[in-house]
This record gives C-alpha cells, sequence and structure tokens, in this order.
C-alpha cells in the first residue's frame, strides 16, 4: 500500500477476514517491497504498536485491531524474476492442487521464503509465476535443507483451516531419515521439551530443556545399511528442529545436518558426493474439510544412497 511508504505514521485496521494471522505475517504480506528484516526491527523496537501498545510478532491479529505503522521507505528496484529453472522446477514440485491448496515436493535446497541473502523462497517464486492466485500462503515451513511436502493455501479461509488443525496436531506429518548407526530398539518413542535459544547470527539453535516446550517424536526403522538406517519418523507436534535435535539425543543424528549432525560423518558423505541433509517430509494426511493424504515421492539423494525408489519393497507398515 502506497499510503503505508509515505515519511509519516499511518494506522491500518484489521477487517475480519485478515484477523487470526500472527502480526510477522500479516505485516510482511501487507509492507510489500519492505525487507523482512527491517520489519522485524520495527516490531522489536516497538514502532509498530497494536491499539497502542507494544506486542510480540507472534501476536494474532483480533477483527477491528488498530495497527500502528511507523514512516517507512521502500527501495525502489525492479520486481524479483523467477527463472525459468525456478519456474520448472516449481510446476514440476506439485504434486496435489485442488480449488483450496496447492502441495509441493519441495527440492532439498529450496528456502521456503525469501531472507537474508536469499532473493526468493518457494512462496515468493510461486507468486510470481502464478498471477491469477491472488493470495498463496504457507501454512507451515520447512527447512531449506529439508525436502517433501509443503502446504500453501490459495485463500484465507483455507489458511485458517490448515493452521488451525496444524496448531491442533489434526494434521499426521510423517517423515523419512538417514540416521548414523543402528538403532537398538527398531520403534522408540522420544519425549523431550524443547526450547529456542537466542538467535546467533540471525540462525536458530534448539536444545533439550526441562522449561522448553513438550515435543513427541515416534521413530521406527525400516531398513539398515553399513553405517546408517533408514527410518519412519511421525511427529505428533511441529517445534522447531524438532526430529534433528530428537534424533541426536538418542545417539543417531540425521545425516548431513550440519547444524545438529556428527561432523566428521558429514564430512565423509560429501566427500563421497552426498552433499544434503537426508530429511524428507514424506506424507502429510488432512483431516476434515481436506480429507486427503499426499505423499512426496523420495528425493534423488535418498534413492542413489538407499537404492530405494519407493518404500513398498520394504514391507513395512
Amino acid at each position: 500500500m502506497d499510503k503505508l511508504l509515505k515519511n509519516k505514521v499511518s494506522t491500518l485496521e484489521v477487517s475480519a477476514e485478515e484477523a487470526g494471522q500472527r502480526l510477522d505475517n500479516f505485516l510482511i504480506k501487507v509492507l510489500k517491497g519492505v525487507p523482512r528484516g527491517h520489519i522485524y526491527r520495527i516490531m522489536r523496537t516497538g514502532e509498530v504498536r497494536v491499539n497502542g501498545g507494544r506486542v510480540k510478532p507472534v501476536y494474532r491479529t483480533q477483527p477491528g485491531d488498530n495497527i500502528r505503522i511507523p514512516p517507512l521507505q521502500r527501495p525502489e528496484r525492479e520486481p524479483e524474476q523467477v527463472s525459468n529453472s525456478l519456474r520448472s522446477t516449481l510446476h514440476q514440485a506439485v504434486i496435489y492442487e485442488d480449488n483450496n491448496l496447492i502441495i509441493l515436493n519441495k527440492p532439498v535446497g529450496l528456502p521456503v521464503h525469501g531472507g537474508t541473502g536469499v532473493r526468493l523462497g518457494a512462496i515468493e517464486a510461486l507468486r510470481g509465476i502464478r498471477p491469477q492466485d491472488k493470495t498463496l500462503e504457507l501454512a507451515h515451513r520447512l527447512d531449506r535443507d529439508t525436502s517433501g511436502a509443503l502446504l500453501v493455501a490459495k485463500n484465507r479461509q483455507s489458511l485458517l483451516a490448515l493452521q488451525t488443525a496444524l496448531q491442533h496436531h489434526k494434521v499426521t506429518k510423517i517423515y523419512l531419515a538417514l540416521l548414523l548407526g543402528t538403532l537398538k530398539q527398531t520403534s522408540q518413542t522420544i519425549s523431550l521439551p524443547l526450547k529456542k535459544q537466542r538467535p546467533q547470527a540471525g540462525k536458530h539453535q534448539v536444545k533439550i530443556d526441562s522449561e522448553g516446550k513438550f515435543a513427541l517424536t515416534h521413530v521406527k526403522q525400516l531398513a539398515v545399511f553399513k553405517e546408517t538406517c533408514l527410518c519412519k519418523i511421525q511427529i505428533k507436534t511441529g517445534r522447531t528442529h524438532q526430529i534433528r535435535v530428537h534424533t541426536q539425543q538418542i545417539g543417531h543424528p540425521i545425516i548431513g545436518d550440519n547444524k545438529y549432525g556428527d561432523f566428521a560423518t558429514n564430512r565423509q558423505f560429501q566427500k563421497a558426493g552426498h552433499k544434503h541433509m537426508f530429511l524428507h517430509a514424506y506424507q502429510l494426511t488432512l483431516p476434515a474439510p481436506f480429507n486427503i493424504q499426499v505423499t512426496a515421492p523420495m528425493p534423488v539423494h535418498f534413492q542413489r544412497y538407499t537404492g530405494l525408489s519407493d518404500l513398498e519393497s520394504l514391507n513395512h507398515d
């Protein structure tokens, strides 16, 4: 909105359709062209106020909220162009679509959104190549180095329904992971609370902490290789880096995880040509009103290492 970019304070009133969003997501959507880092700075310094008071970025907007926006200056620049290769990648990544949502099989290495040092993420590029879809929004996130099923809502009603289902743990989320070593118990449950640490260089670090949030992870070993095991992992909660920290804690970190993994092992795998993290969002099952189950095919780096193209030959449930 141009009126928000003049050199004066502006005020926005939240409509009923806009209510329920996190404040940071609301501002990122409204203040198109303003760097994400700058938006977080004006929230952190209290220049953004809701109904006259300071609130955190996680605050959920309410109908009728008055949001104070400080003077902003948007840099003059040309819109980012989506390369032909990224355009082709995204077209091929769509594994499900209807009138309400798109599910992508996100490639490893592609961030879900732009940010520091990243011109375009999956959501910005998707908007760029699908101008007919006016309100594409991420319903959740995957780490840049995690591949697999990513939910994108095509309208506000679907976004709220997906977010509600995720918040109440109604979405069944199953991952595939290649772990270091072999599990002593082929099926086990990890219940350890997780807490985000103060970001270092803008990057999140998560640790086991008794004061953290409840997190529950089910791990089932599917196949054993020379130094590793392929596991199916179901998370009952969706905490940041949950699988990566939980598997590290039981002594079986994910291969290729440069933050929580075994660095010596990762170097060996990289020398052998395995340069990606082995964590893949394999399957999503959505409750009513969607009632769908989608499987994201095993990515190439998994296939190359395991020699498997799918899980059917393993005869596991």
